[in-house]
């Protein structure tokens, strides 16, 4: 992102420990590129024009999800939005096959689940988000886009 966009600058929020292993990773002067810690279920949330999460969602029950995306509604600037990277089922939920294993997956390690797109559009709704933009890619994960 920082080299397609390299006006912007970009904040990899997380964990202390997973910001300590991104920035030994990661660490390049320059590149636009800074690391805060922090606790997206407990403390704020930095203050953006464009939160992207990748397959973060998922993780949780909706309960969780939506107290998170009303929080990062509230730390969006006007006009911004949230872009969520999950994979997704059909609305039926019959497929695709590889979603249903991921979704078998989430019950087995974490809380959450894949969910369909009305899912997805129904929770950032909930939150205050408006104007949701699903795109499939045809690859392994997809897009769901939302304004503030």
């Amino acid at each position: 992102m920082a080299r397609a966009y390299p006006a912007s600058s970009i904040t990899v929020f997380d964990l202390p420990e997973v910001v300590e292993a991104a920035q030994k990773h990661y660490s390049q002067e320059g590149n636009g590129v800074a690391f805060q810690s922090g606790d997206f279920f407990r403390g704020d949330i930095p203050s953006a024009d464009l939160y992207v999460l990748a397959r973060i969602i998922h993780d949780w029950t909706e309960e969780k999800c939506l107290a998170l995306l009303k929080k990062i509604y509230e730390a969006c600037k006007p006009g911004g939005g949230v872009l969520l990277i999950e994979a997704l089922l059909f609305e039926n939920r019959r497929g695709p096959l590889m979603v249903q294993i991921f979704s078998l997956n989430m019950l087995v390690q974490a809380e959450g689940r894949e969910r369909s797109p009305s899912e997805y559009t129904n929770m950032l709704n909930k939150s205050g988000f408006h104007n949701v933009q699903v795109c499939r890619t045809g690859k392994s994960y997809d897009a769901i886009l939302a304004i503030r």
